[in-house]
Formats: structure tokens, C-alpha cells, sequence
């Protein structure tokens, strides 16, 4: 389904689609992609026969979890003027995102945390 392809939202999109601000801080928005895949797993477990719905659903939630977190950037605090966003609380994740698929996050392991 397309509107299943991440591809097709910027940042401020799933910003809105997830309910919250872009200045959210990192955790806060790692805590909200987490719980929202534990909702519709836990949805899954407890519907009948619409498996393959829910499945779209998580699936697209792991890929926003990727947008956001797996950027292939090393997590180091570093002084100096790129060391932090506009509003200095991280990374410029949310401002300057690269909505490119990136496979290297190891979904299994995500999964298992959940």
C-alpha cells in the first residue's frame, strides 16, 4: 500500500503522524515510535484474521524508527559548533533528515526489545 511507503513522507510529515512536535527530544521520540510498535503488536496478539494489517502497520513503525535513529552516525558528544541542533539538544535528526531507506538497522533485534 502507499501510504505504507516511507518514502513518501518528510520529516514534519511523520513528525504530525506520530502526534508530536519536531522539537520533541530524542528519547521522547524514541519512547513514542517504541510504544506505539508494542501497541500494535500487542493489537495483533489480540485480533482475529487481520494479521497481515497489523503486520503493514509495525513494519512502517520499524522503518520511521529507522528514519529517525539509524543514521550510520556514531552517538559521541563533541564540543564545537556542529556539535549540537538549532536548539541544542542533539543532532539535527529532525531538521535536516535524510528520508533514504537504511537497512542496517537489525530489526530482529528491535523486535526482541519490544
Amino acid at each position: 500500500m502507499s501510504e505504507f511507503d516511507i518514502s513518501k513522507y518528510n520529516a514534519n510529515d511523520l513528525y504530525e503522524l506520530l502526534g508530536v512536535e519536531p522539537s520533541i527530544s530524542d528519547r521522547e521520540l524514541e519512547a513514542k515510535i517504541l510504544g506505539m510498535i508494542n501497541q500494535y503488536k500487542n493489537a495483533k496478539v489480540t485480533s482475529n484474521g487481520r494479521d497481515n494489517e497489523y503486520d503493514q502497520v509495525i513494519n512502517f513503525m520499524i522503518e520511521i524508527y529507522t528514519v529517525f535513529f539509524d543514521n550510520n552516525t556514531d552517538d559521541v558528544d563533541v564540543i564545537g559548533p556542529n556539535s549540537s541542533g538549532p536548539d541544542g539538544k542533539g543532532d539535527d535528526r529532525g531538521r535536516n533528515i535524510n528520508l533514504q531507506k537504511n537497512h542496517t538497522i537489525n530489526v530482529m533485534m528491535l523486535i526482541m526489545l519490544l
